[in-house]
């Protein structure tokens, strides 16, 4: 009695110090949400929630988030700011993630097995960094295990698995990238015909999930196309076969090998202890079903789990952040090994399992530890100043360029330049700037890509780490005649002149028509009309020439009247760093302070 005792109150406190663990682990990750690196797609993001409340947004896929985050521009004026309280969303679905994943992992598992499953998942180091971000991931997490354990565990019957159907129709409509969700699901439901006792009974649910999601879909889709101000059927037909066609033709097909190949061995890296469980309870499952124990034959069924992680292989865009939408849940493999040690109750293992299990979460938690110590400190200080300045550069909206809707309450015109558009701009070979400019009139440049950077020659301009396609010269170079350098990574409208012996005068004409600072040490004419520095003059698309009273001399004639320019210099950090920016060997210029 005393022995079963001591086992029984072992393992509590065993449950006891894994709970403390995941608990400190997400309330590290609350903080780290205020630090972490706001990535190119949280604007992206965001800036889907601007269109849709101006009334501009002309896609029903990759959109359907807005109904969740429309109310997001009554917090702040500032994107940084909303940002924030999207991720303070995030991390409620983070948590939900990991409540779902525990359920899940206790329809096969012990407690302990269970709770070390979801330790095992929240100190991954891409869920750390990547498990609140503002994107489609963590919603579509959080639905699909919603959805798994309500298909599983059947609450209510045919209430429960309706409501699977409509979870899995939600993750859907939020991400067309969730059919590779509803793959697991079909392979799961093989699974669960094989080991059935009563396979018609199996089969009239896995019908009802079917009919409860397409019907959900249907009425979602139509929901949220009519929810478009501008959407008309034809136009919806259209974008469904286009999205169809571009995600069957360049994401699912398998191309010969393994896409993003480098991240995924930097995830084994960083999480070795946790793959190394997770295979080894692979193992155990497979070894166990060979040799006949019938114990572990519902087991099977977390083999379907390891199907979600098959994208890694093929999937273009299985990038770091991916990891978030297909960890989950396979992680329950983790605890298969923790579940079969707590079942070893006699001899010496009595004592040694829990100080073993203890031991173990113990190793995990450390990866935590390990990845908020690299992390704790403000990566967003640049991002912070430029979306501050712009904001005080134009209290208004006005168009501009950049690469991903940074200041997402403005217009942006132009490209979004993600690897895919600028691929199809390449191939294109269409110079799309100079009628860009003169029809939609950007004020703003945001150079927060080297395509952008007009400070740097086109040579060097045409060569990322990240990225293989540049702007086409003849773009590059309506940009840089057409905009001068305003501060840090900003540049507006306006032209620079260098006179010298050899060029005395210079005609100019200006595609943005509007009102202009002079910036000059001398007196200048503009068309035989004489100005001095400061003045303010009013061009439009005419030739105009420009001469100055003394040479050698620079002069500038810059957007606005004198438009706000900050008066500190701007961080060293990078707006955008990649995803793993402590493999860089100059870290120095990452956690920058004034």
């Amino acid at each position: 009695m005393k022995l079963k005792y001591f086992w029984q109150s072992s393992f509590r406190l065993t449950d006891l110090l894994i709970l403390t663990f995941i608990t400190t682990t997400l309330f590290l990750k609350f903080r780290l949400l205020f630090l972490l690196n706001i990535d190119v797609d949280e604007f992206t993001f965001l800036s889907v929630v601007h269109r849709y409340i101006q009334g501009t947004l002309g896609s029903p896929f990759y959109t359907f988030h807005v109904h969740l985050f429309s109310w997001l521009p009554m917090v702040s004026m500032n994107e940084i700011d909303q940002v924030m309280a999207a991720r303070l969303v995030m991390f409620s679905f983070f948590v939900g993630s990991s409540v779902f994943t525990y359920l899940i992992a206790k329809y096969f598992l012990n407690t302990t097995g269970a709770l070390f499953s979801v330790l095992c998942y929240v100190s991954i180091s891409n869920i750390i960094i990547h498990g609140t971000s503002f994107r489609f991931d963590p919603i579509c997490s959080l639905l699909f295990l919603i959805a798994v354990y309500l298909f599983l565990n059947k609450p209510g019957r045919n209430v429960g698995i309706s409501l699977s159907g409509f979870c899995m129709a939600l993750s859907m409509m939020i991400s067309f990238k969730s059919f590779f969700y509803m793959v697991t699901l079909i392979v799961l439901c093989l699974c669960l015909l094989y080991i059935s006792e009563d396979r018609r009974e199996t089969i009239k649910n896995i019908i009802l999930f079917y009919i409860s999601f397409l019907i959900s879909l249907l009425l979602l889709f139509m929901y949220h196309s009519h929810m478009l101000f501008d959407m008309q059927y034809k136009d919806i037909l259209f974008s469904v076969s286009g999205n169809v066609k571009h995600t069957v033709g360049l994401k699912l097909f398998f191309n010969g090998y393994i896409h993003n190949w480098q991240y995924l061995v930097i995830f084994i890296i960083e999480n070795i202890v946790v793959v190394s469980l997770l295979i080894s309870g692979l193992i155990l499952i497979i070894y166990k079903y060979a040799i006949g124990n019938n114990i572990y034959n519902n087991n099977i069924i977390i083999l379907s789990f390891l199907v979600n992680c098959a994208p890694l292989v093929y999937y273009r865009y299985n990038h770091p952040y991916f990891y978030v939408f297909i960890l989950s849940p396979a992680i329950v493999l983790c605890g298969i090994i923790v579940n079969g040690l707590e079942k070893i109750n006699h001899g010496k293992m009595l004592y040694i399992v829990p100080i073993l299990i203890s031991l173990l979460s113990l190793i995990v938690f450390s990866n935590v530890i390990h990845h908020y110590n690299n992390n704790a400190f403000d990566q967003n200080i640049s991002k912070k100043e430029i979306v501050n300045a712009v904001h005080k550069m134009f209290p208004t909206p006005v168009p501009y360029i950049d690469r991903c809707f940074m200041i997402s309450s403005f217009p942006g015109v132009g490209l979004q330049m993600t690897t895919r558009d600028m691929e199809r701009y390449s191939k294109a070979n269409n110079p799309i700037m100079r009628d860009m400019i003169v029809q939609q009139k950007p004020k703003l440049i945001v150079a927060n890509i080297v395509y952008l950077d007009l400070k740097l020659p086109y040579n060097g301009n045409a060569k990322d780490i990240f990225f293989n396609y540049p702007l086409l010269e003849e773009d590059y170079e309506v940009l840089r005649r057409n905009y001068i350098h305003h501060w840090g990574k900003l540049y507006v409208p306006g032209k620079k002149f260098n006179f010298n012996s050899e060029k005395k005068e210079e005609k100019f004409k200006i595609l943005i028509p509007g009102t202009y600072t002079i910036e000059t040490t001398e007196n200048i004419q503009i068309n035989g009309v004489n100005y001095e520095n400061g003045d303010i003059i009013r061009l439009d698309n005419t030739i105009y020439e420009v001469k100055p009273r003394i040479i050698p001399s620079e002069v500038v004639i810059r957007w606005g009247n004198n438009i706000y320019k900050p008066n500190d210099d701007p961080s060293l950090q990078p707006i955008f760093f990649g995803y793993y920016p402590f493999y860089t060997k100059d870290r120095s210029k990452l956690n920058t302070t004034k």
